[in-house]
């Protein structure tokens, strides 16, 4: 693609993940929000299922743009170069904090105490430095709940402009 803007894009076709999709949907809706007009920018927007297979898209000509976590395309630029061949970064979106961990309602305090401990466990044993090195872990964060409310923000500061459907 010639395309130099996010603004070049309009009328193009674009490929999500799912329309539920966090980084494969709300943070490009909230990203081409301004960009609207009468809450469309798109020519069409396909549902592609994953980011492997929204870049692949891309890469056939079937789509324009696609919304790619950073880690994700890292990944596959690291690991399966041709996965991203013929595709180019144009721009960022917001960022947003990475999927957490998670475990059952009715895991109990001394089990997520177990489950905590074999990550930290994991980040320090010097014999994973490789795997982690190829999943490109640095470390975890203790986030809050608040921490992940700039999703919700996304999503409600794209409702307030307009575009609650990304089209």
């Amino acid at each position: 693609s010639g395309a130099r803007t996010l603004e070049d894009l309009r009328g193009g076709i674009c490929a999500i993940n799912d329309w539920d999709s966090q980084s494969g949907m709300n943070v490009l809706r909230h990203t081409i929000a301004p960009l609207a007009r009468e809450g469309r920018f798109f020519g069409e927007v396909k549902v592609a299922g994953k980011h492997q297979l929204s870049i692949a898209m891309i890469a056939r000509g079937e789509a324009d743009i696609a919304a790619i976590d950073c880690v994700t395309h890292a990944l596959m630029a690291r690991h399966d170069p041709a996965s991203v061949a013929g595709t180019r970064i144009l721009a960022q979106t917001q960022a947003a904090p990475a999927l957490p961990y998670v475990t059952g309602m009715q895991t109990s305090t001394a089990d997520w105490t177990r489950l905590r401990a074999a990550l930290d466990r994991a980040l320090a044993d010097p014999d994973l430095a490789s795997v982690r090195d190829d999943l490109m872990i640095q470390g975890f964060a203790d986030l809050s709940l608040s921490d992940y409310h700039i999703m919700l923000e996304m999503e409600a500061g794209a409702e307030a402009a307009g575009y609650a459907q990304l089209q």
